[in-house]
């Protein structure tokens, strides 16, 4: 049996409208959940997939070239990034060049490489998604 979902007060549609970003969260808080429910009409890449995660670890640019084929793309997603923060240059080209939104989610931000990306004033901005069972948190 499933655990109930819990309602969420983040409009994270809203944000990814206006900026790229990524939300950081403990492992089974909800962020697939409401990649799911927010972003159903988007393009989503789950590198939990394990076929995909080697396709895109052979050519990267495969992103580019998947969001080439549908025009109008305003909004990407990439679950589970900490798993391939190469693709984060992809992304960065995407959002410069194609003013493309992206949601970058990750469940251990201790596997980032600190000195490896750039930030500038495109680059994405970071949410954190609290651990379900903390009782100092605010419900999104």
């Amino acid at each position: 049996m499933e655990p109930p979902v819990i309602p969420r007060r983040l409009d994270l549609r809203a944000v990814v409208e206006q900026k790229s970003c990524f939300l950081f969260g403990p492992r089974q808080t909800g962020k697939s959940t409401l990649i799911r429910q927010q972003f159903a009409d988007c393009p989503v890449w789950n590198l939990l997939d394990q076929a995909l995660f080697l396709r895109l670890s052979r050519n990267p640019a495969l992103i580019r070239e998947s969001l080439a084929d549908r025009p109008g793309t305003g909004i990407a997603v990439i679950d589970e990034i900490q798993r391939m923060p190469e693709l984060l240059n992809e992304v960065h080209l995407l959002i410069e060049e194609h003013g493309i939104r992206f949601l970058l989610t990750g469940s251990s931000a201790r596997r980032w490489p600190t000195a490896t990306w750039s930030t500038s004033p495109t680059w994405p901005t970071t949410r954190r998604c609290p651990h379900r069972r903390s009782a100092n948190t605010t419900r999104f």
